[in-house]
């Protein structure tokens, strides 16, 4: 909302902030980044997100742009100048601005922020397209919101992994059979890579509950054979979408010293879609259980069938073990992720038929993985593929994810549960809806979400890759998710005209 525009109203609302990231930024960094780096890139998103009631008259906005843009203006170089002149004082940095570079910087650095800004309110504009009206309300009324806001958490942070492979560089953080990183990175890089763990988990968990969901919305307009052979073709769909779309952008088959092709983590859901398309008619505690048994004995597969270094084994990689060496290069075998998805399935179909339980099930799921992660972490043994070295808590939280152990699954499925009982039983008390709005959007756009920020990020890869940096990846990443808006907007838009065409299956 646009209110009365005035210098004091725009402080509150633009300088506050500014203040706080760029202290926070020039404190960490201590000027070796540049005291005004971050800045420029910021202060447009803040803007862009602030300002959204496009119906006011355009003078009225462009009057509290002004201001908007002067209390900017104001509170940056105020921080530029108490927090840098205490860097220099402390002998941080040597150097310092003076009078006359400051005023011949105002110029340049308000040209840099008016044009993303602007770039940013049109892209947002965008966004806010009409929504058809949708063929059944009940459809509507039966989107689980916790579901929709997890699934959108995750595409948010996967967009994060991604901003920074392609604009800064890969991040290692989890083991990948039995190598580790060494050294590890430092805590904020850790960290970067690490809250992306919980996605490839969540995400696979979550298309099992879908499935659950999708059978139990349409028994009443389809057969079970209609419905396995749609779950199938969606399978078949997604693997070429691997094979034919994914790949080129990662760089497999072009690349020199790259793989001809890539088994990713597409290729893997449409295996496991597959045979979940046949599996979902099990009873429940047999899918469950079965499921459960699949995961519990993954240590003991892992070990049976090794891989032979020096030669491929293309059927082994995909079924079971990963390897990026060869013509076939896999990091998301099938059947470790095969349990996950069927555990999904399982909880879909008791969720399903009692939405009701969301919060207290999901609490005592989350509770109980969490459990049985400490335990198995802290006795080192069974299910732990990359071993606690006695390190500091980078080395205790070091689990492997290619192929996820039993503590990594355990980890990040726990971390899972919370979020989506804490989401279902604080819906109702959130704020900022919409906040919210964007959250769900990406959670209920999440395929097309997936192949379109992909190609973003290798073109955005293109603007900053002189400018390589934690800082420059974040930043990529914001630009990422604001783009992505409208085009998720869109898609959403046409989707829901048009609901029996090919877009159902995207």
């Amino acid at each position: 909302m646009i209110y009365e525009a005035s210098f004091k109203r725009a402080f509150i609302e633009a300088g506050l902030p500014v203040w706080l990231i760029m202290s926070v930024y020039m404190l960490i960094f201590e000027g070796k980044q540049g005291l005004s780096g971050i800045s420029v890139f910021f202060i447009p998103f803040w803007g862009a997100l602030r300002l959204t009631k496009l119906e006011e008259p355009i003078s009225k906005r462009f009057n509290y742009y002004f201001y908007f843009f002067l209390a900017q203006l104001v509170t940056l170089f105020a921080v530029l100048y108490v927090v840098g002149f205490y860097l220099y004082f402390v002998g941080t940095i040597p150097w310092f601005f003076s009078f006359g570079q400051l005023i011949s910087s105002i110029v340049s650095f308000f040209a840099m922020v008016f044009i993303p800004f602007c770039i940013i309110r049109g892209l947002l504009a965008l966004s806010y397209l009409p929504s058809p009206e949708i063929s059944s309300k009940e459809d509507t009324n039966q989107r689980l919101f916790a579901i929709d806001a997890v699934r959108g958490w995750v595409m948010i942070f996967m967009a994060l992994d991604h901003a920074m492979y392609f604009c800064y560089t890969h991040i290692f953080a989890e083991g990948f059979q039995n190598m580790r990183p060494d050294p590890l990175p430092n805590a904020v890089h850790y960290l970067t890579r690490f809250i992306t763990h919980p996605c490839a988990p969540t995400f696979i968990f979550l298309a099992g509950m879908s499935v659950a969901l999708y059978t139990l919305r349409n028994r009443e307009h389809f057969t079970e054979g209609q419905i396995t052979q749609k779950l199938v073709t969606r399978g078949i769909l997604l693997i070429l979408g691997q094979l034919l779309i994914i790949n080129w952008v990662w760089g497999f088959g072009w690349k020199p010293g790259w793989s001809l092709t890539y088994f990713g983590i597409l290729a893997c859901i449409g295996s496991c879609l597959i045979v979940l398309a046949f599996a979902r008619r099990l009873s429940v505690p047999l899918l469950m259980g079965g499921s459960a048994v699949l995961l519990l004995i993954m240590p003991l597969l892992l070990n049976i069938f090794s891989l032979s270094s020096g030669t491929d084994h293309p059927f082994l990689e995909i079924i079971l073990q990963p390897d990026s060496s060869g013509l076939l290069s896999v990091n998301y075998p099938v059947l470790p992720w095969l349990g996950v998805m069927g555990l999904g399935c399982a909880c879909g179909v008791w969720i399903g038929k009692a939405p009701e339980r969301i919060t207290k099930g999901f609490l005592a799921i989350g509770i109980i993985m969490l459990v049985g992660w400490l335990l198995l972490r802290l006795g080192g043994g069974y299910g732990n593929l990359t071993l606690y070295q006695g390190g500091d808590w980078r080395d205790f939280m070091l689990m492997s994810k290619y192929p996820p152990s039993l503590v990594f699954l355990m980890w990040n499925l726990g971390v899972m549960a919370l979020a989506v009982a804490g989401h279902n039983y604080f819906r109702s008390k959130l704020h900022f809806k919409r906040f919210w709005k964007v959250i769900i959007l990406f959670g209920q756009t999440p395929l097309f979400f997936y192949v379109v920020h992909l190609y973003m990020y290798r073109m955005l890869s293109l603007f900053f890759s002189p400018l390589y940096s934690l800082p420059t990846g974040y930043v990529a990443w914001l630009i990422g998710l604001t783009i992505m808006i409208p085009f998720c907007k869109g898609y959403q838009y046409l989707e829901r005209k048009y609901p029996d065409s090919i877009l159902k299956y995207i």
